[in-house]
């Protein structure tokens, strides 16, 4: 008998201790706080009621919304929570029936309830909210408010390959030139064929979108591709995937918005392209036969849109292209004309010779092409001249 009224005294001095916490002022305050609004119903320092989606009754949603109100304010490890927990145990019980099935923090109690006395036999249950609990102690949105524009299938070590590669490139500089590429050649020197991929495709990409740094890029390519041929392989892909950013396709022709939001931004690596292009020209990378195949496709596509008024932009853009691609082979200095390779003196013969011919009745006015603007026009003729000089 004895030992159970020493357990009962024990029991009441725990209750005690929990019931009687030592919580600072400001804290006890800011629970007062919200204890009248509760009570009381009124808007005060941000908080109202809440009509929640599918209750029963005004009454009920008000009532739906006010435990929201205090599980929001303090979080469920907070002292003050703890102190709340013990006031309404009988709560906390019929809460267990509704608690997460994860295991490893099945013991955790969550989301607290405050009800009111008079109104507790009125609350709604609810047994799936519009936020799911975690094991954390967070909520998570429901499934409906995740974006649908994620790419869930996505690889995250993908992912992760890219931001590497791409932040380093975005520091692509003259200055850290050999830094940077020997964190490439370690990549290549890896063997996996994917981090080889994309590296091809990110620097084809920055060096078409990023105009000043194509001859470091054409540079870099050139030493890589001298030491691992496998590199050429990858970038005669690209070639022919790029040739087609200078077929010109109608809106009309285009299946799907998609598509035609694609070929809008493959339009913006023209011009960047055709000086890459011709940078690696310089640099002995790729061959003259895949060269002269786009400056003939640019060529071809200006003369097919000679008559059509509504191709002015687009003729002017192609004479751009045309001009910076003469601007990367052509020599600013005697010294520099003796540093010509032959590939290029080839590309020089046969421009004089075959292209020429094509370029002139583009620098000249004539009526009949509206679609030939004076700035094209002019351009042709700059690009004509240099020509003769070779």
């Amino acid at each position: 008998m004895g030992s159970i009224l020493q357990e009962i005294l024990l029991v009441q001095s725990l209750r005690k201790n929990i019931r009687d916490p030592k919580v600072p002022s400001a804290i006890l305050k800011s629970i007062e706080t919200i204890h009248h609004c509760i009570h009381s119903e009124t808007y005060q320092q941000g908080w109202k009621p809440v009509e929640w989606r599918g209750s029963h009754s005004g009454r009920a949603a008000n009532g739906a919304s006010r435990p929201r109100t205090a599980n929001r304010d303090h979080p469920p490890n907070h002292p003050s929570n703890q102190n709340h927990q013990s006031n309404h145990q009988s709560n906390q019980n019929h809460q267990s029936n509704h608690q997460s099935n994860h295991q490893p923090f099945a013991n955790r109690q969550r989301n607290h309830v405050v009800q009111e006395p008079n109104h507790a036999s009125n609350q709604p249950t609810f047994q799936k909210s519009a936020w799911h609990d975690h094991s954390d102690g967070f909520r998570a949105p429901h499934q409906k408010y995740v974006s649908k524009f994620k790419k869930s299938s996505e690889k995250v070590e993908d992912t992760i390959l890219n931001t590497i590669l791409l932040g380093k490139l975005n520091k692509f500089s003259a200055p850290n030139y050999n830094e940077i590429k020997e964190f490439i050649t370690h990549i290549i020197d890896s063997g996996q064929t994917d981090m080889i991929k994309c590296f091809m495709k990110l620097v084809f990409e920055k060096a078409a979108s990023e105009e000043v740094f194509c001859p470091l890029y054409a540079r870099l390519l050139s030493e890589l591709s001298t030491q691992y041929p496998v590199l050429l392989t990858e970038m005669a892909n690209l070639y022919s995937q790029y040739m087609e950013i200078f077929e010109e396709v109608s809106e009309s022709g285009v299946e799907t918005y998609n598509e035609l939001c694609k070929r809008n931004v493959e339009k913006k690596y023209r011009r960047g392209y055709s000086q890459f292009l011709a940078e690696l020209i310089k640099h002995n990378v790729i061959d003259q036969e895949t060269f002269m195949k786009i400056i003939c496709k640019i060529i071809r596509q200006i003369e097919l849109n000679l008559c059509n008024k509504e191709s002015i932009k687009l003729n002017e853009e192609f004479a751009d292209c045309f001009m910076k691609i003469m601007k990367a082979i052509r020599a600013e200095t005697a010294d520099a004309e003796e540093t010509i390779h032959e590939p290029i003196k080839n590309i020089r013969s046969i421009l004089k010779n075959e292209v020429a011919n094509r370029i002139k009745p583009l620098s000249v006015s004539t009526p009949e092409f509206v679609g030939l603007s004076n700035k094209a026009r002019f351009t042709f003729l700059d690009i004509y001249e240099s020509i003769q000089q070779f």
